[in-house]
Formats: structure tokens, sequence, C-alpha cells
């Protein structure tokens, strides 16, 4: 295998995905750290002490699309690198859509200013969790299509002779 070959292996969509995780796990909690929570009495909520902006919790999680990388695989030439990358970039989409489904889902409207707001002292347990869970389903999948990548090597006879020459 010679140079940039490599690029077209079955298994760099996965390695993409997981390197697309390693770096931007970090990154939105660095950027969820410098978050400024806003007590619930300021809001004129019944609960909770650290209130976050919506749109900057959202904001916060822009490093999650480094894990939809995986995509470019999917105009490869090679059709297993093709089946990979769409695997990988299903499983970026998910790890997407969980987190902004939950902080959508959970917001409060303050009447005041108009500006939305999530409870993220409570909310970013599950967001982590579910984080965790999809990254685990990334590299499960990747797994699989190993196991599955394997077996059809193996299946494939080394001579193969059509079946009209066997009559």
């Amino acid at each position: 295998m010679e140079g940039w070959q490599v690029l077209h292996r079955w298994y760099i969509p996965f390695i993409v995905f997981a390197v697309g995780a390693a770096v931007s796990v970090p990154w939105a909690l660095y950027f969820e750290a410098h978050l400024q929570p806003v007590p619930a009495e300021e809001l004129g909520l019944a609960y909770g002490h650290a209130w976050m902006p919506r749109d900057s919790v959202l904001a916060a999680m822009t490093p999650y699309l480094f894990t939809l990388a995986p995509f470019i695989w999917l105009f490869d030439g090679e059709g297993r690198t093709r089946w990979a990358a769409f695997w990988a970039t299903l499983v970026g989409v998910v790890r997407i859509a969980v987190p902004v489904s939950l902080i959508v889902m959970t917001d409060v409207p303050v009447l005041d200013s108009g500006q939305r707001y999530v409870d993220w002292a409570t909310l970013r347990i599950m967001v982590w969790f579910a984080e965790a869970e999809v990254i685990a389903l990334g590299f499960l999948l990747w797994a699989s299509f190993a196991t599955l990548a394997r077996a059809s090597k193996k299946a494939r006879p080394a001579s193969a002779v059509p079946a009209y020459e066997g009559a």
C-alpha cells in the first residue's frame, strides 16, 4: 500500500469519527465551562441555580460537528469504505441530534427577555451520558463492521469458478 492509499481503507471513517469525538469533547467542555450560569431568582423561576441561555449552550456544542467528517468518505470508490462512512456519519448525526433535542425539549422561556433558558446543572448529566452512549455506539459499530469485513474476506473463495463452467 503506497502513500495516500491508506485513506481508502474501510476503517478510516471510523478512525476519523473517533478522532473527531476525542477532539470535540474537551473542546465543547472548555466552551461549556465558560458559560455564565444565571440563578433562578434572577429569571423569576421556581427552582435551579445554574440556568444557561439555550443558544449559548447550543453554541458550545459546535465542536460536535467534527464527528460528521466521515461524510467525506461517502465519495470513496471502494464499497466497504462507503458503507463504513455511511454508518460513521449516521452515528455522528445521532451524536449531534440527541443532545440538541434534549436541550431544545427542556428549555424554558423567560417572559421578560424572550430568551430561552435550560437548567444546565440538571441537564448536563443527561447530555453527557447520552453523548457517551452514542460514542460507545460508534465504537460498537466499528467492531461489528470489522467482524463483517473479516467474514466477507474469508467467505470469498480463492479460485472462484463461474457456475456455468462447472457443469
